[in-house]
């Protein structure tokens, strides 16, 4: 069944195109059952933005071809369907934007760095102060240390004890450049979970965003008739 928010001559592309990234999306985190849920709610928010999109238009058709209801009548009832399909189409793409906000901050976490033991995490925050102490650019040194190869320094580097550290040392350092330095360190990690994590977070905000495009960009023209 073809959808019906796509009636020109694309439809079958563009439904096509659809499918494929609600599948790339749920196949970015098929390792992960906990994520199902949010899979589902981001396709059936998107599938609801289509369906009102194309009930509105209908209904706007509908009354244009009615010739026993008056003008007024009809234009009063068209301008209604068009308001509340407008406005759940509106709901509908905030709640698919929830979904893939909460898929992504769930992976970003898996993608930051763990330390391997509480021993070592213990270590690790002995260690960063006194490789705070001399520096003139502790951001510099915490970004390093967040994509070097001790997970556990790298952790609490991240963490609250590297945020405390830095905003003390340097108040007008942004400790956000340290998180992103070891997010985008993430895929060369030498732990597996936080390889998986990344290249999953990668995807869904690819097909996320592709499949999300689809629809707004179609309900959109929709309602630009």
């Amino acid at each position: 069944m073809p959808d019906p928010i796509f009636d020109d001559d694309h439809a079958g592309d563009l439904l096509k195109m659809r499918t494929a990234h609600l599948g790339e999306l749920a196949q970015a985190v098929s390792h992960d059952p906990d994520m199902r849920p949010l899979v589902r709610t981001v396709s059936q928010a998107l599938d609801q933005a289509a369906a009102s999109a194309d009930s509105a238009t209908a209904r706007r058709k509908a009354l244009a071809e009615d010739d026993l209801t008056p003008r007024e009548g009809r234009e009063r009832l068209s301008r209604e369907a068009m308001d509340k399909g407008r406005s759940t189409v509106t709901r509908s793409l905030e709640q698919a934007d929830a979904g893939l906000a909460a898929m992504e901050a769930r992976l970003r976490a898996r993608s930051l760095p763990k330390a391997p033991s509480d021993r070592a995490e213990d270590h690790a925050r002995q260690e960063l102060p006194l490789l705070l102490a001399n520096t003139s650019d502790p951001l510099s040194v915490l970004i390093k240390i967040a994509t070097g190869d001790d997970e556990a320094l790298a952790a609490v580097a991240v963490g609250r004890l590297g945020r405390s550290l830095l905003a003390k040392a340097d108040p007008d350092a942004d400790h956000s450049a340290v998180i992103d330095a070891a997010l985008g360190a993430a895929a060369r990690s030498s732990s597996p979970d936080r390889k998986k994590a990344a290249a999953a977070l990668a995807a869904v905000k690819v097909a996320g965003a592709k499949a999300r495009g689809i629809v707004a960009n179609g309900t959109a023209m929709r309602f630009d008739d």
